[in-house]
Order: C-alpha cells, then structure tokens, then sequence
C-alpha cells in the first residue's frame, strides 16, 4: 500500500505547464556573446582573495606609517596642494587630508582600467567596480583615511596585483556585448511524465513530475537525478527563497567554449535579504565529475556570465554561481543555506 499522502494523478501524453501567475516573476539577463580575438576580461576575475589580503595589508601598513607623516593640505582658494611632514615624535598621529572616499575610489577604478590589456567598455568598468569595493571593505573602518593619505601608492599596488592576476587566466576567444536585456522566465514547461501531487515524502523517481511546491515559478517540476530532486526540496524551503525554478535547456545559455558551445544550470533562485535580492544559478553534479576539465570550464563560464551580468546598469540584482557535488546535497539535509556554504 501506498503513502497515504502521495496521490498518483493520471497519466499524460504531453502536459504543458505555465508560470503561475500568483509567484512573483524570474528576471534573468540575457547575455549575448561576439566572438573576438582573444583577450582577458576583467569579469574573468571570480575570486577576490588576492585584493582582499592586499586590503588587509596596506590598512596595517599604512596604519603604523600614518603615526610618522602628517600630512598637510593647504589652499590659495583655486586648488589644494599637498606637502608631507616627517613628525619628529614618531607616534605622533597624522592629520590625513580629507579626501571623500567616493572620490578615491574612483580614482582606484581609473588605476584599474588603466592595466594593460583591459578594455575601455561599460562591463568592464564595473567589474573594476566591483574589484575596488572587495580591496576598500577589507580595508576597515579607516579606508577613507588611509586613501586620503596614501592613494597614489594603493593604487599602484591594486593595478600590480590586478595585471598579475589577469597574467594568470587564459585568455577567452569570445565576450558580451554591452547590451544586455532582461527577461522573464516564462516559457511553458511541456512534459510526458506521470504527474504525481506532493514530494515531501522524498521518493524520487525521473518518471515522475512532482507537484506541491511553495516557492516554484511553475506547479510541476522533474528531475534528472536525485540529488538535483533534494537540491529542490532544499531550495523550495529556503527562508530567504523568493521563488526558483527548475532550468531547461535555453532559458539561461551560457556559452562556455570558443565554438559556441552552451549549457544551463540545474536551478535559477531568487533571495531577499535585508531588503536586497540575490540571483543564484545552481549546478549538481557527481562527485567524480566535479573536477574534470568540462565542468571546471563551465564552472567558469558561468562565474564569468555572472561577473557580467553584476557589471552592467541594467540589471538589478547580485547574481552568482554555484556548484555542489552529490554529497553537498546529501550532507544539506535539505537545508538550503547549508547547500550554499558547501557548494564551489
């Protein structure tokens, strides 16, 4: 005998399933790539470890050097003009020169558009954005002062670090135009699979199409495997989860060989938190594939889409990528902030 809960509707020959209309709408960026000659991108840059510690370092650098140079500003009522003490009392406290951060971030963003290789275009602007902000966070609570007093040479060392992090990434044969749109997901999910009310007994099985979801944009959902079926269950519990869907093929292509080759995540989810919306695309995988050259490829394909996607004006929200392995989604019980901090 069956579960009590679990009712098995009738078999379909093709079903077809449209967004519901109460869920609110899933607006993805679409992303149109141009092939070019090859040449390294700003948004190729996924991981901001590097800018972070070089933050760290010049707070605590310039820390003990502010407590020898005053520095002092002075003003014929046209323009400033800068001159450096030496304080004869070395712990003497320096009198920084009041520079607005937004101005010397600015002017660390220039220094970053200035490394050699990199593009004067809008995604490109606001990667070195996003690259400026991870170097002036990790910087504290005195980024200001330590940018008024020493901007010149942060500079110099962020565009060192950026040009030798771009040395290292291999250059890509294809970009994104500056144009991008953003559409909602709402293409009607077509199936012949048996629809089955309810999934929270955890039976999975790839004939089935489940029913009884909260927060999916669609009534029905089917998976491949059944660690793409827990991720679900994960996601659609989620306490930040906005709405999600399951991805078909073309709802988010994301090139990912210079051939033109392209491929869609597992899930596209949406969060608000604090009153700020995040986008995340979400990829299962097996544990033995995690690794290979494939889906290393694709992984940072999709960390490049969202890069540029996070670059451009249009877009409204923070997208991000992530990938889990089998027993990610196994040691998540089901919980979907778990699966985050797990995944790569």
């Amino acid at each position: 005998m069956g579960d009590p809960l679990r009712i098995d509707l009738p078999d379909q020959r093709t079903e077809g399933f449209d967004d519901r209309p109460e869920r609110e709408p899933i607006l993805i960026p679409r992303l149109v790539s141009v092939a070019q000659t090859a040449v390294v991108s700003l948004n190729d840059i996924s991981e901001y470890g590097p800018f972070e510690r070089l933050g760290h370092a010049l707070a605590v650098d310039y820390s003990d050097e502010l407590k020898r140079t005053k520095i002092v500003a002075t003003h014929d009522g046209r323009e400033a003009r800068v001159t450096t003490e030496t304080a004869a009392d070395a712990i003497q406290a320096a009198l920084p020169l009041e520079i607005p951060l937004s101005a010397s971030t600015a002017a660390l963003v220039r220094r970053v558009m200035s490394v050699k290789g990199v593009q004067n275009r809008p995604a490109e602007v606001g990667a070195a954005q996003r690259i400026v902000q991870h170097l002036v966070d990790a910087m504290g609570d005195k980024a200001a002062d330590h940018l008024s007093a020493f901007a010149d040479r942060c500079g110099q060392r962020l565009a060192a670090e950026v040009a030798t992090t771009l040395r290292g990434l291999s250059p890509a044969q294809f970009t994104y135009s500056d144009d991008v749109e953003v559409l909602a997901l709402t293409k009607t999910r077509e199936s012949r699979k048996r629809q089955v009310a309810g999934h929270a007994d955890g039976s999975f099985d790839k004939a089935f199409a489940f029913n009884g979801w909260r927060k999916n944009l669609y009534s029905h959902a089917w998976f491949d495997t059944t660690p793409e079926f827990k991720a679900a269950n994960a996601i659609d519990s989620g306490r930040h989860v906005v709405v999600w869907a399951r991805l078909h093929i073309n709802d988010v292509p994301i090139r990912w060989t210079s051939e033109g080759r392209q491929y869609n995540p597992d899930f596209v989810v949406i969060e608000e938190e604090h009153g700020k919306r995040y986008g995340w695309l979400l990829e299962t995988k097996a544990d033995k594939d995690l690794t290979s050259a494939e889906v290393v490829a694709k992984r940072r394909a999709a960390r490049r889409w969202a890069n540029t996607a996070n670059s451009s004006p249009q877009v409204g929200i923070t997208w991000n990528y992530l990938l889990v392995g089998e027993q990610d989604v196994e040691d998540a019980q089901g919980d979907w902030e778990l699966l985050k901090g797990f995944a790569q």
